[in-house]
């Protein structure tokens, strides 16, 4: 069973490690888990390791004392993952221990509602709290270090205004974020994540990166090369008619018309120098629920963009999609669906499955990801998180 303890010893050095634990039966892969890496000299080290299911999810075995819908998290590089309710209590799940820890409430002089933009990992291990959708941008930065929350300014928010239903590109560096869009809004915005001196974060248009026409509610993810992890952005859906999809170096949009927003997509792994494959499931199309899916295909020849119409059996209103090496996992409503890799048929898996919108999802530097935050089928809070380990060879 999974009721046992195990211990590790060794002389403390300086090197940086990471303890792996995997559980098998046979060839089935049953469970596993890392641990953040970290140096035994110098301190005790205190050590918890979470076991996941391979491809599915698993239900963390806490439950949370006051569930809210307008919980935000992000990853806290180096700490773990900040969480801030919607009434600003903060918390600090520790990657080390798996202890969660109160933190410093976010003032609430910030005028930032619970509703508004996001919470976004800065490459120092600094937490930023950004309004962006319902005010011109404003934002705090909460340091774990001292656990604190400190006011920053923004380059040219009043230009920048207010934008609602933006879609949003994330650096992998951690030193920026980019709102696309937002309302009528057609230009795209990169803001730092990392303020200067003087607590203020540099913003500035970035011409690569316009939309052909206002896209509230669009979806947005980087296009890879081999040796740029940015090398494009692909941009789907949004409100009013027009091609469902762009390709921010083109600038030209393709695919069928359509009013289509929240769609949630992954990318495919492509075959030595075969076209970038992605694929989008779910959202609303004309303000309806859809069920339907859309596989977009970017290569040297041209980009294509196919509706697949009632992809999905349910309709998933507010889909996250969770990938691995092996496939694609739609969730929503309540369900979980795998979709290999090098196939388009889709299964649904078995076990407990909590979320039925909003929430987070948040990737931590373990492996593992988090589903964290939204309401069940009926609409209540969950006061349990899920946790997404991906599947990895034998």
């Amino acid at each position: 069973g999974l009721d046992f303890s195990l211990s590790v010893e060794g002389e403390p050095n300086t090197s940086t490690q990471a303890l792996e634990l995997y559980l098998a039966r046979g060839d089935e892969l049953l469970a596993w888990g890392s641990t953040p890496p970290f140096a035994t000299a110098g301190a005790d080290v205190d050590l918890a390791l979470f076991l996941g299911r391979p491809g599915r999810l698993s239900t963390w075995p806490e439950a949370v004392e006051a569930p809210d819908a307008e919980l935000l998290a992000a990853q806290a590089v180096g700490r773990g993952m900040l969480l801030v309710q919607g009434d600003g209590d903060t918390f600090l799940l520790n990657a080390f221990t798996l202890d969660l820890e109160a933190g410093a409430r976010l003032p609430d002089s910030s005028g930032i509602t619970g509703d508004d933009g996001g919470l976004f990992g800065a490459a120092d291990g600094t937490i930023l709290r950004l309004a962006y959708e319902q005010q011109a941008p404003r934002a705090w930065r909460y340091a774990p270090s001292d656990d604190s929350w400190t006011e920053l300014s923004v380059d040219a928010a009043d230009e920048i205004g207010a934008r609602p239903g933006a879609a949003v590109l994330f650096d992998p560096d951690r030193t920026r974020v980019y709102l696309l869009g937002g309302g009528e809004r057609t230009d795209g915005i990169a803001i730092d994540l990392v303020p200067d001196d003087d607590d203020r974060l540099a913003a500035a248009t970035v011409d690569d990166l316009g939309l052909d026409r206002p896209r509230s509610g669009a979806t947005a993810l980087w296009l890879p090369s081999e040796d740029d992890a940015t090398a494009d952005a692909l941009i789907v859906g949004g409100a009013g008619e027009g091609p469902v999809a762009l390709l921010a170096s083109t600038g030209e949009g393709f695919g069928p018309a359509r009013s289509w927003t929240g769609l949630a997509c992954g990318l495919r792994p492509d075959d030595d120098g075969e076209p970038l494959r992605v694929l989008c499931v779910g959202g609303l199309v004309d303000g309806q629920g859809s069920a339907d899916g859309l596989e977009i295909s970017v290569g040297e020849d041209g980009s294509t963009a196919s509706l697949r119409e009632s992809f999905l059996p349910v309709a998933l209103t507010d889909p996250v999609v969770l990938s691995d090496d092996f496939a694609l996992y739609p969730q929503g409503e309540g369900r979980f669906f795998r979709i290999d890799h090098d196939g388009s048929e889709l299964t649904e898996t078995e076990g407990s499955v909590l979320r039925a919108s909003g929430g987070q999802v948040v990737s931590l530097g373990t492996g593992a990801t988090f589903l964290v935050g939204g309401v069940d089928d009926q609409g209540a809070a969950l006061d349990r998180w899920q946790v997404f380990m991906p599947a990895v060879q034998r």
